[in-house]
């Protein structure tokens, strides 16, 4: 065989192998558009296969889990009846005099369409969501309720889980991933019905508000500045265990069924790869375009666990 009878061989073999799809990226996507069930919704779904191969190659031992408590641990509704958040539970306790019940209903019918509303600028929904949560508190003041009273009436009004969370925190407990639930709401109603979960591991941390009691029992405050939907991108998680845990853990799932639930990433650093998963109900359409901007995944009345589950289930 002579010289260019081999190079014109070894030519057409370059081609050939050239042509031939070399590690192929799977279809991460597709795999979870297939979850019975949902109905996931994503922007760029290159960019998003790209993040769950990182999220995969990392494994168990890089992730980290940081999550909204009320309305995405729990259901938004069940049969189409919205369900309550943790201050609803606390309106609904039996020694609430009907006259701050009233109270808490006006301050909340003033100021709950403002909290999803994009036409305000977020500088100026800070201030109304720190008026809310203020005078919500202040409508409280002097009122004396008992943990019994607390926790029974938690049970009675409280959200039930989404379907199979119980299997999705039992997967992160088994891998031993650090996960933070960061809370808007009211300790002393959330603490119970993570109980009532059986999703009180110890891997698992709830950083939230609790309420500051006077040495007769009274309800005198918050323990500490206020945490609202609107200001999680100032909190402190320097003293959370959870934050001694992250270390090396350079890959984190945020979930939250609000677009303020992402602003914790703010403070976080060394970070490489996050995977945004919201969970979005309602009525408000023409939010979705700001929501498909803010997560990678939206979930759209999607009341399960299930993609969740599904893309812990990928790094195995």
């Amino acid at each position: 065989m002579n010289f260019v009878l081999i190079m014109s061989v070894f030519a057409q073999a370059l081609l050939v192998i050239s042509q031939t799809p070399r590690n192929k990226m799977i279809d991460y996507v597709k795999n979870l558009e297939s979850v019975e069930h949902s109905k996931i919704l994503v922007k760029d779904p290159d960019e998003l296969n790209k993040k769950l191969e990182n999220f995969i190659c990392g494994g168990y031992e890089h992730l980290s889990i940081i999550s909204d408590y009320d309305q995405t641990i729990t259901k938004q509704h069940v049969n189409g009846k919205s369900q309550l958040h943790a201050f609803g539970i606390l309106q609904r306790c039996p020694s609430i005099p009907s006259e701050v019940y009233k109270i808490v209903s006006n301050i909340t019918e003033t100021y709950k369409p403002l909290d999803r509303n994009l036409s305000i600028p977020e500088s100026q929904r800070k201030i109304f969501m720190n008026e809310w949560w203020t005078k919500t508190i202040e409508a409280y003041k002097g009122l004396k309720i008992s943990s019994e009273e607390m926790v029974n009436t938690t049970l009675k009004y409280g959200p039930p889980a989404r379907d199979n969370a119980k299997e999705f925190f039992d997967l992160l407990n088994k891998a031993n991933v650090p996960v933070l639930l960061i809370s808007a709401g009211v300790g002393e109603f959330l603490e119970p019905l993570l109980i009532k979960m059986n999703i009180c591991s110890p891997n698992v941390e709830l950083l939230t508000n609790y309420l500051k009691l006077d040495e007769d029992g009274k309800i005198v405050g918050y323990k500490a500045s206020p945490i609202h939907t609107e200001n999680k991108n100032i909190l402190d998680f320097k003293n959370t265990k959870f934050y001694g845990k992250i270390g090396n853990r350079h890959n984190v799932i945020v979930m939250g069924d609000h677009l303020g639930d992402v602003a914790v990433l703010d403070n976080l650093d060394k970070v490489e790869n996050v995977l945004k998963i919201g969970f979005f109900y309602g009525n408000n359409e023409s939010s979705l375009p700001t929501w498909l901007n803010t997560y990678d995944i939206v979930l759209k009345d999607d009341q399960t666990m299930d993609v969740p589950i599904a893309i812990l289930k990928l790094l195995k």
